[in-house]
């Protein structure tokens, strides 16, 4: 299986779907604001992980390269983490 990257997957609705995709097989990175309970989740799930904050869109396009960098494109992209606005919309 390939690489399912999701955003959000420290908690809730994304760790739900990482913990699903272990199972099923596939290479799973995690993305999420909360360093510490990402760890937590990741290191449950066997998984790789990323810390950004993604409300940060330079911090987001660096993390983002270079998970592309080291891992490749993922096959599968789940974004479950947070709404957020911006202050310009």
């Amino acid at each position: 299986m390939g690489i399912a990257l999701i955003t959000g997957g420290s908690r809730g609705l994304g760790l739900q779907c990482a913990k699903e995709m272990v199972a099923a097989g596939h290479e799973v990175i995690l993305v999420a604001k909360d360093p510490e309970r990402l760890a937590a989740a990741a290191a449950q799930l066997g998984a790789k992980f990323r810390a950004v904050d993604l409300e940060d869109q330079a911090a987001t396009r660096a993390v983002f390269s270079e998970i592309l960098a080291t891992f490749g494109a993922p096959e599968i992209l789940m974004l479950a983490h947070g709404v957020m606005a911006l202050a310009d919309c």
